[in-house]
């Protein structure tokens, strides 16, 4: 049992009890009851795969829960950036079902990592969290020490495509000695919250392939609708 897993354990208890006192509101569309409401829920059910996008060097592809709006935009946001770590298990729970539901297969997860003073900033990381969960539900390691962000890049939205691959080009490199132990050969998956052109995950997975890996494919949450 990791840190996050006796957090888990102590904070649910607590919450639980602020739940019977003040009754939590859906992220999705703030109807009171539960934090995200079975309606919302149904919404962000998985759909087909993402098309391949022309430019990807080193992704084998990209499975999403569902497109990048309404309520699953809303709640992803809400995790992100609002602190509501308490979104991480039903959305987690999403990219389970979109894991088995497309028949992916793959020897470990790696969450996308922030950079050291945006985790400080924000203290967690959404990704790891969501990939915590699905790692716990499919009973495949959870890898957060190979993958590390040794460059500090700026945020995506807003940049074209040239743009997005240029701001993470080289901003991402694997631990040395986790390098040949193991991802020499391995099949993995990349977690992470939104795919829009895929050139984060595409440059988490050229650093993979070029430490030996097998193959890298990418698991998030949503899709962009373009």
């Amino acid at each position: 049992m990791d840190v996050w897993d006796v957090w888990r354990q102590v904070h649910g208890v607590a919450q639980q009890a602020l739940d019977i006192a003040f009754p939590p509101q859906c992220a999705g569309c703030k109807r009171t009851g539960a934090i995200l409401c079975s309606t919302c829920l149904v919404s962000m059910q998985p759909r087909t795969p993402l098309p391949c996008r022309k430019g990807w060097r080193a992704l084998s592809g990209v499975f999403a829960v569902n497109v990048y709006q309404g309520s699953l935009r809303t709640c992803i946001h809400a995790l992100k950036y609002e602190g509501i770590t308490r979104l991480a298990p039903p959305l987690g729970a999403l990219l389970t079902q979109c894991y088995l539901h497309n028949n992916m297969q793959a020897d470990m997860l790696i969450p996308v990592p922030l950079h050291s003073q945006r985790h400080k900033l924000r203290g967690y990381n959404h990704a790891y969290l969501l990939s915590h969960v699905c790692s716990s539900q499919v009973n495949i390691p959870l890898r957060n020490d190979i993958l590390i962000r040794s460059r500090a890049t700026t945020a995506q939205v807003g940049l074209n495509v040239y743009e997005r691959q240029q701001n993470v080009m080289g901003a991402f490199s694997c631990m040395a000695k986790a390098t040949t132990e193991s991802v020499y050969r391995r099949t993995i998956i990349i977690v992470d919250d939104v795919c829009t052109t895929g050139a984060t995950l595409d440059a988490c997975a050229a650093t993979l392939l070029q430490a030996g890996a097998a193959s890298v494919w990418g698991l998030v949450l949503a899709g962009s609708v373009t």
